[in-house]
């Protein structure tokens, strides 16, 4: 970068005399990040604030009270056009906000009025370029570079082509019909002709395709802000900057960003014209632009309209289907998952964008309960509830400050949700080993998606609260989810003790064992294994008589899960399996009288069969006696 920017000052140097221009004074100042603390900061948030203290320090010495940061109006106000980028990967380097405060802050320094500002604030980068073409420095545009991940850069290409800085500028040369005056060769990737393979790259660059549609669909300033809120920050300080009453610079706001959606629209027919030859040839590649816009103007249409459920072409998917989920994110390839507590929990919070649900509502939902009653949160949970409406408040505020109704109303649905918690609920808060084991669902989940999707697994990461209460924030992305579903059966019986009697539940499709309403732990340590579980089923369905080793092993099979029939167990090793998992998690010696081993037959399950229920994989089923198990197995045969 720096032998760069001392080529083109030098560049500027050799024009200036030969126009009648000044020669440009360039005062160079090397930054480096001594302190091991910093070194490990890799990100550009802060470089705007360096700058402007360098250049209000420079301008201070030579007598000037005015720095000029340039940068074309769209990336200056920077609307979010997706999810991955918002927050601190969302740059507000020359956003007129900011800028304003620069301007307090060097006024304060100095004791005098002091401006820092942005010529082409209410400038399209298209509008900048077009703006050189009677420039004798306009051949110089080769060589600047706008590339955001400059730590990724090479001589061969500057640009890595697929950041939002890369996308904007390829869009702003096309829009301006300037392309020859940009360095075609000096991108990573090209914008119409490359494939676009990677699924976050990818989603960005439709993303902000997308947003420049909705910008040139907009009529009118009202309708924009309905839409972007977040462009009203931007109105004070660009009624100070350039003189305009609050009507004038929230026109000026819309009217930039309908110019640059419709020169997003003219770039992309040049593209269609220049390639319709091999798309009718069938001679472009699956991922190249013009493939991408055909998918996804048919996904639309095949959708009738209907963003929230628009079935197997939706761009964000969680659903559940022949006993797999099937998951997509961002319009990328769509990949299976096999069932799992986690996935299943997953579905409610994706579903219920900033509802907040408590462990046991997680649990609930699961079971196809009511999961209302259940808002009772422990300390810890409380403490992040609190702490985060505490930062909705913040932000709703500010966003009062400066007529955000968009961001307003979203903060107050969010901090409605959660402030319901704080009242508490009928059900107590779950039981902490059941807390960490729904989290360690969740995890795991998000890890085995990870496996797929590395940009959904941290998505996920970043959006999902986790711990004894959950909720999946905001992040403006739509989900189509198809739920587990649940048997009436168990929307009208707990998988948990009841008032009919039922003291043991084994709920197969969860890994779930549940005695007195306790749960016996299916995951580490002290665990009842998944072959073990399987084994107490058998047992459970012939509750109170003794079963042979050998038929044991039958009904593991027939249960299904396992991916070759076990052998006979050895009844002594399996009754120790069962009985620790129980004696660990229940008071007495009760575990130890729940199995029996009787002497030259097997094990017997010490319950009569109406206090068992076992919950099979194709459903609840009520407390199961011999004669059903028997009738369904003469049915299988």
């Amino acid at each position: 970068m720096w032998a760069t920017q001392k080529w083109l000052v030098d560049a500027l140097r050799g024009l200036a005399p030969a126009h009648g221009s000044r020669t440009p004074e360039h005062v160079a100042v090397e930054v480096a990040r001594h302190d091991d603390l910093l070194r490990t900061e890799r990100s550009q948030r802060t470089r705007s604030f360096l700058y402007a203290a360098i250049a209000g320090a420079v301008a201070n010495l030579v007598g000037r009270d005015r720095v000029c940061m340039y940068e074309n109006g769209i990336i200056g106000i920077n609307l979010p056009i997706a999810g991955s980028v918002v927050g601190a990967r969302a740059t507000r380097t020359a956003h007129p906000r900011v800028l304003s405060g620069f301007s307090r802050i060097l006024t304060l320094a100095t004791g005098a009025k002091f401006t820092v500002d942005n010529p082409f604030a209410l400038k399209t980068r298209a509008e900048v370029i077009q703006s050189l073409a009677s420039s004798p420095a306009l051949d110089l545009a080769k060589q600047t570079i706008s590339c955001a991940h400059i730590h990724q850069s090479s001589v061969q290409h500057p640009h890595c082509g697929i950041c939002s800085q890369c996308i904007d500028r390829q869009f702003g040369f096309l829009g301006a019909d300037m392309e020859k005056h940009d360095s075609a060769l000096g991108y990573g990737l090209k914008l119409a002709t490359d494939e676009w393979n990677d699924d976050a790259a990818r989603s960005l660059l439709l993303s902000w395709i997308a947003t420049a549609d909705q910008f040139a669909a907009c009529k009118n300033s009202e309708q924009f802000l309905q839409q972007f809120g977040d462009a009203a920050r931007a109105v004070p300080s660009l009624m100070d900057a350039f003189g305009l009453d609050s009507d004038g610079a929230t026109n000026a706001v819309y009217e930039l960003h309908k110019r640059h959606g419709e020169t997003v629209a003219r770039a992309l027919e040049l593209i269609h014209a220049r390639t319709a030859k091999d798309l009718r040839a069938g001679k472009l590649r699956k991922n190249t632009l013009p493939m991408l816009l055909y998918r996804e103007g048919s996904r639309k249409q095949n959708g009738g309209g209907v963003p929230q459920r628009v079935g197997a072409g939706a761009e964000n998917q969680l659903r559940y289907e022949d006993g797999a989920w099937t998951v997509r994110f961002r319009g990328g390839h769509a990949f299976p998952l096999p069932d799992s507590a986690g996935l299943r929990y997953l579905s409610f919070l994706l579903g219920s964008p900033g509802e907040a649900r408590t462990t046991a509502a997680l649990i609930a939902l699961s079971e196809g309960r009511d999961p209302s009653k259940c808002v009772q949160l422990d300390a810890n949970g409380a403490e992040v509830v609190v702490a985060r409406i505490t930062a909705l408040e913040k932000e709703r505020n500010e966003a009062e400050e400066f007529t955000d109704e968009q961001t307003v109303k979203r903060c107050q649905a969010e901090i409605d949700a959660l402030s319901v918690l704080l009242k508490g609920g009928a059900e107590a808060a779950a039981d902490d080993k059941v807390a960490r084991r729904v989290e360690k669902d969740v995890r795991e989940a998000i890890a085995a998606i990870g496996k797929a999707s590395k940009p959904l697994a941290e998505h996920l990461a970043k959006n999902l609260q986790i711990g004894s209460v959950f909720w999946y924030r905001r992040p403006g992305v739509t989900w189509d989810i198809v739920p587990r579903p649940v048997s009436a059966a168990a929307q009208t019986e707990p998988v948990r003790a009841s008032s009919d009697g039922v003291i043991l539940v084994i709920d197969i499709p969860n890994q779930r064992v549940t005695f007195r309403g306790q749960e016996i732990p299916t995951t580490p340590p002290n665990n009842l294994q998944p072959q073990a579980l399987l084994a107490l089923a058998a047992l459970a369905q012939r509750a109170g008589e003794a079963v042979t080793m050998s038929e044991v092993a039958d009904r593991i099979w027939k249960l299904g899960g396992l991916a070759r029939k076990p052998t006979s167990p050895d009844a002594r090793d399996l009754k120790y399996k069962l009985t620790n998992p129980f004696a660990k998690a229940l008071p007495g010696g009760e575990a130890k009288r729940l199995i029996e081993a009787v002497r030259g037959t097997g094990l017997r399950l010490n319950l009569p069969p109406e206090q068992v229920r076992v919950v099979l994989r194709d459903g609840p089923r009520p407390a199961v006696t011999t004669d059903n198990i028997e009738e369904e197995d003469r049915a299988r045969r």
